[in-house]
């Protein structure tokens, strides 16, 4: 009678009620273990559509879906999706489901496929096993040219390739082949691939005087046109991908007239307009300072130096800076590299290169150098890193 009346609440009467829904989760809870998968499958789905969700009710959901010997690929996409819903999907559940369940490429829908690259990439698992498994699907008969009648899913290897830093021959051929699909896709995909293109180019520290040389570049330009004219269509935060892409072009550095980057401004031209239009739009982001950056503001004012919180600087809000020294101090945490690695995430890269090429020194500050240490110690850290940046000015 209680799982009737949970899919009734959610399928019927669309309840939002937390408390209602706390009530019918805390019920059902005792009884999840003697549910079959599908019905565990039904309900998570069930959850994931509601703003309200139990947590610890949540959590024993996927400790069911964890004891399954066997989940199908159209399963496991749902599963993780809804996870996703829940801002659930953590990189250990989707390491631990994927490993178990992904063991061929053979198994794999190429949708799923495609899905599952996507959380890849949002939880950061750079898994190169797993990757290449999903490019052997992408690559096998007839299945690029499945994936070339949707603009979603073409917009999503790309960007989820380019976020991973997969530099792969399939990149530079899906983009070569999005030039047939310039006035089909939307406005978020078209902000999403020259963005994708931009990072991957980065990632690739490939020369700006390399890069307007490619393919790829005439693409680029392309996609910036049809960005030009749907600009009045985006979200903000479609608007800043743009406005990244812009600064990393153009950096306007202001302490040399390199005859170079003149010389790449006037080849860039005609995307100037386009760029300075997207910098004229008012975009609203509120700082959300973390924990460790709290503690480096504290121990940066302990060493007497002039300090900026929250640094407006090109299309980044930078943690700290030491203006006078030009110094940028990054606050690092999970989110700048790939699971269970140090390695810099392409987005972190790519930030890091337009601070630098705008003239600005960069010092990290990194999770992992800062935990279980003591005051002292992160002191001393903070001293090492920043005293030759002091010393260079």
């Amino acid at each position: 009678m209680m799982i009737k009346s949970f899919f009734f609440c959610n399928n019927f009467l669309g309840l939002n009620e937390q408390t209602i829904w706390q009530r019918l989760c805390m019920k059902l809870s005792p009884n999840l273990y003697e549910f079959n998968f599908d019905r565990i499958k039904s309900i998570l789905h069930s959850v994931s559509r509601i703003n309200h969700f139990h947590f610890a009710f949540t959590n024993k959901l996927v400790k069911c879906i964890l004891t399954q010997s066997v989940i199908d690929s159209r399963s496991l996409t749902q599963i993780l999706l809804d996870l996703k819903a829940l801002q659930y999907l953590h990189s250990n559940v989707f390491n631990c489901l994927v490993n178990k369940h992904i063991t061929s490429a053979t198994k794999v829908d190429f949708f799923d496929a495609i899905m599952l690259l996507h959380l890849a990439s949002h939880v950061r698992v750079r898994d190169l096993s797993f990757i290449n498994k999903i490019i052997d699907v992408i690559e096998s008969n007839g299945v690029f040219e499945k994936i070339m009648f949707d603009t979603g899913l073409v917009s999503s290897v790309i960007r989820s390739l380019a976020s991973l830093d997969i530099s792969h021959p399939i990149f530079d051929k899906f983009v070569k082949s999005s030039a047939s699909l310039l006035y089909k896709f939307n406005p978020q995909e078209l902000s999403n691939i020259a963005f994708s293109i931009i990072m991957q180019s980065n990632s690739r520290q490939m020369p700006l005087h390399e890069f307007i040389k490619t393919e790829s570049f005439e693409i680029f330009v392309m996609l910036c046109k049809m960005c030009h004219k749907n600009l009045h269509k985006m979200v903000h935060i479609e608007i800043n991908q743009l406005r990244t892409v812009g600064w990393y072009l153009f950096p306007k550095q202001t302490k040399s007239n390199d005859d170079t980057i003149q010389l790449f401004s006037q080849e860039l031209n005609e995307l100037k307009d386009f760029f300075n239009e997207t910098m004229q739009v008012k975009l609203d982001f509120k700082p959300n300072p973390s924990k460790l950056q709290r503690t480096v503001t504290k121990l940066i004012g302990e060493l007497g130096l002039d300090f900026a919180e929250e640094y407006p600087l090109g299309p980044y809000l930078i943690d700290l800076v030491l203006p006078k020294h030009r110094i940028a101090i990054e606050v690092n945490g999970f989110s700048h590299f790939y699971d269970q690695t140090i390695l810099h995430t392409s987005k972190t890269r790519l930030k890091y290169s337009i601070v630098q090429r705008m003239g600005w020194k960069i010092a990290e500050i990194n999770h992992h150098q800062w935990k279980n240490i003591n005051r002292t110690d992160r002191l001393r850290i903070l001293q090492r890193t920043l005293k030759p940046l002091l010393a260079y000015n």
